[in-house]
């Protein structure tokens, strides 16, 4: 049976892939003709050299770098209010470790369909110093979101829904659950049409209690989700606070520090222009990127400022490995997107007095 916080984790994974889809992933859905997964009664399996490994929330991602397997990245969403400790981050390392030495050659013929795989550990809450030293010096990455202005409100919309009042919780539950989130993020959905998808039962209204049909492989399924009227409210309203975003942007501090930005909600996210200077601004929120000279928030995001520190210490964050010398070049945080079909890099210029700030927050 699903507990609440996997409920409530599986809605940000699934918010936060539909989110990333304009930094160029691509959610796996299926097994295909993909050698490293396989299809288990509760969602997808990638393999291990000595494992199976149950992951639901897997992007590979669109655009293909030089010199390097097809980058995949699997994505772990944490939905609670203590820190996520060091035994998440060690889960994380063994299948990491596990899933890039997966490959068996085939009549005495390597694999190329073989992945670079990455790790990211999205959390409502901070990080613990162990689990953050830890992430660091084994490359996986961490992202902390309850920092982040501009994502609050799709938190809020997945807290306000009273995972506790959810019936018929059977094996399939999760998997079918995703599903339809999934479904509802990624097509047009009708909030004013809502009799379309849910049938009203008395005081109830089953999700998918209605038939899907795929003529091609001649088969219907039924789906059997119980939620009463006010959970359906706030499902609906997570949906919106989703679409109202659009998009974020998965970005690189001088090309070393993963961070991932939220845009405010008035911005055309693909209408961004390709280069900024930019200031970061530290706010009751937490950072904002605003253009210089501008006093308009253009991105919130959050940063784990221990390992903020630990970029620091080996000379990331400046042209030398100690604190307080003076920069030797321009600070950048580089995006991809993609949009309209086109591939993009975005660059934000940093000011020197903005890195200051920056890295004396990180101390």
């Amino acid at each position: 049976m699903a507990t609440s916080e996997q409920i409530r984790g599986m809605l940000l994974e699934e918010a936060l892939l539909y989110l990333l889809r304009l930094s160029g992933y691509r959610t796996v859905e299926e097994v295909g003709n993909d050698n490293t997964l396989k299809m288990g009664s509760a969602g997808l399996k990638v393999l291990g050299r000595g494992s199976e490994h149950q992951i639901d929330a897997i992007a590979d991602y669109s655009i293909a770098p030089p010199f390097s397997n097809s980058q995949r990245l699997l994505l772990e969403a944490k939905f609670q209010s203590k820190p996520t400790g060091i035994n998440i981050i060690r889960n994380a390392v063994g299948v990491l470790k596990d899933v890039n030495e997966y490959w068996v050659s085939r009549d005495n013929v390597p694999p190329k369909a073989r992945y670079h795989y990455q790790v990211a550990i999205f959390s409502t809450s901070d990080y613990t110093r162990y689990a953050q030293r830890y992430a660091y010096a084994h490359d996986v990455y961490l992202i902390p979101l309850h920092r982040s202005n501009f994502f609050q409100p799709v938190i809020q919309a997945i807290e306000a829904i009273n995972v506790d009042n959810i019936g018929r919780r059977n094996k399939h539950f999760l998997r079918n659950f995703r599903r339809f989130i999934r479904q509802n993020l990624n097509e047009d959905f009708d909030y004013n049409d809502l009799e379309v998808f849910y049938k009203i039962n008395e005081d109830k209204l089953d999700i998918f209690n209605i038939v899907e049909y795929d003529f091609e492989n001649y088969y219907l399924r039924r789906y059997n989700f119980n939620f009463s009227r006010d959970n359906i409210n706030h499902i609906t309203k997570f949906l919106k606070k989703c679409h109202k975003l659009n998009g974020a942007l998965m970005a690189m501090l001088e090309k070393q520090i993963p961070i991932f930005l939220v845009p405010n909600s008035d911005i055309k996210t693909e209408e961004l222009e390709n280069n900024y200077n930019i200031e970061i601004s530290w706010g009751e929120g937490g950072y904002y990127i605003r253009e210089l000279g501008s006093n308009y928030d253009m991105f919130s995001f959050d940063l784990p400022e221990d390992i903020l520190n630990l970029y620091a210490e080996q000379g990331f964050l400046f042209g030398e490995t100690r604190f307080g010398v003076e920069a030797k070049r321009m600070f950048e945080i580089q995006a991809i997107i993609t949009s309209y079909n086109q591939v993009r890099v975005i660059t934000l210029k940093l000011d020197k007095a903005s890195l200051d700030e920056l890295c004396r927050r990180g101390m």
